[in-house]
């Protein structure tokens, strides 16, 4: 293959693997699934073939690789071993910086918050690195993080959290080591080639009910199950509006300024990653609003940042229910009831008795739970069109579930308050 130019590099796009490709001499780039990419070079000392890392690109500029590439085979010619010297200066600035695994991956974890992730992802990260990885090894320098050690802290989260924990904390572990490899802090990476070892079992579809008459169920026995207002109103909310549990959850007063029938989710809180999030609009039912009605009576002298559904916990409304609250809810209401639902399901519902009923507008039904629809450019540019759709279809949702149901009012032993009529004057 003809030697890398810098536009053919420039071009190099992540894939689901890492990758290299070659520019001669030994000199490769290393492209990571992350977007990454590093030089490296290949010598021989002594019949031995080693591997050195040159620098993240870019950098490091092509022209800066070539260069270090020939210092690394002028220092092979006299002899020197530039894998050595290098491991050297590595463990002079960790032990001159205290680079510690705890110190630095915490360092890693903001500037990855910052620059790449979701704020919930983040704070998944750091609780998992916080549970197990720094109680393992996070008083010891990053280069001295052995290749058994990880394997050992990775079985034992598999015993007492399960594979799904394992082999997220195994991903968290690859990428922050790949970080540092790339700012040539060390030269292996201890997690890496693990995820057969420690492979997870194939993802299975969350437990939803999928007709109206079982929703109706669900919704009943949630309604009179006796327990806290706030979160009943949660569940109610979530069931009519179909987003994600934790963009209800963690819905704040300054969401709902604006239209009285619409909310609009920020980007920062809607899946995805930092910075390709984009807003979503929700078309709130006339039952989804007198829920916020509810709320909002519960709430006296709320302010724009206090949450609409808070913790019973705390006096003031500055913490949201906590993230296993409907969880823990609906397991208790429907353990003898033989239904399985979860409080994801709602968005399963909502989709699939709607595509039943309207099976040509699955693109506007994509569109309501913020899911891309392939090919769907006329629904990105003819929005007062989807909007009025996406409105029909959430009354018509609302209308079904509910039916025969008691209002937010009567569910929250409140009294409706009567509406204010204003006459003009003669």
């Amino acid at each position: 293959m003809s030697a890398l130019t810098d536009l053919r590099v420039r071009r190099l796009e992540p894939k689901a693997e890492a990758y290299r490709v070659t520019d001669g001499a030994g000199l490769f780039l290393v492209v990571l699934p992350g977007g990454s990419k590093s030089w490296r070079c290949v010598y021989t000392l002594d019949g031995k073939r080693h591997l050195i890392t040159l620098g993240a690109y870019p950098e490091m500029s092509l022209a800066a690789a070539r260069a270090a590439r020939q210092g690394v085979r002028g220092q092979v010619r006299e002899g020197a071993s530039p894998t050595h010297d290098r491991a050297a200066m590595r463990r002079e600035r960790l032990d001159r910086n205290e680079m510690t695994f705890e110190t630095m991956a915490r360092r890693w974890h903001e500037y990855m918050a910052r620059t790449e992730w979701s704020a919930s992802y983040g704070v998944e990260v750091l609780q998992r690195f916080t549970n197990h990885a720094f109680p393992a090894f996070g008083r010891k320098p990053i280069d001295q993080v052995t290749r058994a050690e990880v394997i050992d802290l990775l079985q034992r989260v598999v015993m007492r959290n399960g594979k799904w924990q394992a082999n997220h904390l195994r991903q968290h572990l690859v990428c922050a080591f790949d970080h540092w490899i790339d700012k040539e802090l060390i030269g292996r990476n201890p997690a890496d080639r693990l995820a057969k070892k420690f492979r997870t079992p194939k993802k299975q579809m969350q437990p939803a009910v999928v007709t109206i008459p079982a929703a109706r169920q669900v919704l009943a026995l949630v309604d009179g199950s006796g327990g806290a207002v706030t979160l009943r109103l949660l569940h109610r909310f979530l069931a009519l509006t179909m987003v994600r549990p934790s963009e209800a959850r963690e819905l704040r007063w300054r969401e709902l300024e604006g239209r009285r029938d619409v909310w609009t989710i920020p980007a920062e809180r809607m899946k995805g990653r930092r910075g390709r999030q984009e807003s979503h609009d929700v078309m709130l039912s006339p039952q989804a609003r007198e829920v916020i009605a509810v709320a909002a009576e519960l709430s006296p002298g709320h302010g724009p940042d206090d949450y609409v559904f808070p913790s019973y916990w705390t006096k003031l409304a500055r913490a949201p229910l906590a993230r296993s609250s409907l969880s823990e809810l609906l397991d208790r209401v429907l353990a003898d009831s033989g239904i399985k639902h979860v409080p994801h399901g709602w968005r399963a519902a909502f989709s699939t008795v709607m595509n039943e009923r309207h099976p040509g507008n699955h693109r506007v039904i994509d569109r309501v739970l913020a899911h891309a629809s392939k090919g769907a450019v006329e629904e990105r540019y003819n929005r007062a069109q989807h909007e009025t759709q996406a409105r029909a279809l959430a009354c018509e949702w609302a209308n079904e579930v509910l039916a025969g149901a008691p209002s937010a009012w009567e569910m929250a032993g409140l009294t409706q308050p009567m509406p204010v009529i204003v006459r003009e004057a003669a």
